[in-house]
């Protein structure tokens, strides 16, 4: 197999809905009718996505309360380069904040804190580096891979700080027989595009992860106090025996 044709199963659809676009990127918008509003939005998203779309050509006004758009469809690539274009990159700062966030990083980091999954640092690793994605308490990483397995079923893990896809059997014949280097950024290029296929499984299953992360959060007060209790227990025993 060629590295064109590798390249060509790696390419990204060429074009998505709008609904997706939105969705990807962390905006929160709600279509009825052909017409997209964004009442449940922040006044700061609100603007940023005027920028964006007016890259786009499709310039609204920087309130945005409503977008009509002509077509369905929007070309995918445009419409990354065009966040690319505006956004102001910054690896840390407010999670609803989808100014500062990477293209393919915007909607990932939004609906896991919108789950209750809270973010700390995150880079989407612009397709040639390691994506970088760190949580503010260090027991929600056994929720996210629990996320992980029921959304993915094992096709994305998290190794506490980044993402990671397991290969394809024919990029890891690649991996095996090619260029090696060749073969790891077409792998860093499938990882970023699982970064917004994973935001679109997690936006689309909010209610149930939200109770699930809820549910975790319990559990995991509750092992902690009956461990507590526990060697409290055994430290009165020893103390009492010796």
């Amino acid at each position: 197999m060629t590295t064109s044709n590798m390249t060509a199963e790696t390419e990204m659809k060429k074009v998505i809905t709008w609904q997706d676009a939105f969705i990807y990127s962390g905006f929160k918008a709600v279509l009825t009718d052909s017409i997209f509003t964004f009442e449940h939005e922040s006044r700061r998203n609100r603007k940023f996505l005027s920028r964006v779309l007016k890259v786009l050509g499709s310039y609204r006004s920087e309130d945005m309360t409503e977008f009509v758009p002509e077509t369905d469809h929007v070309d995918k690539q445009e419409w990354f380069l065009a966040i690319d274009a505006v956004q102001h990159g910054a690896e840390c700062g407010d999670w609803d904040d989808l100014r500062i966030m990477d293209p393919y990083m915007g909607g990932l980091v939004r609906w896991l804190n919108e789950v209750g999954i809270k973010t700390a640092l995150s880079c989407d690793g612009h397709g040639e580096w390691q994506n970088l994605l760190t949580l503010i308490n260090a027991e929600d990483h056994g929720t996210f891979s629990a996320c992980l397995a029921l959304l993915t079923n094992g096709e994305l893990s998290y190794n506490g700080r980044s993402l990671v896809s397991r290969p394809p059997r024919r990029i890891q014949q690649f991996i095996n027989n090619r260029d090696r280097a060749e073969a790891l950024k077409l792998r860093r290029q499938r990882e970023r595009e699982g970064l917004i296929e994973l935001a679109k499984k997690i936006h689309t299953h909010q209610g149930t992860l939200k109770k699930l992360v809820e549910m975790m959060r319990k559990a995991s007060v509750y092992m902690n106090d009956v461990t507590h209790t526990s060697t409290e227990r055994l430290v009165r025993e020893f103390q009492e025996a010796g």
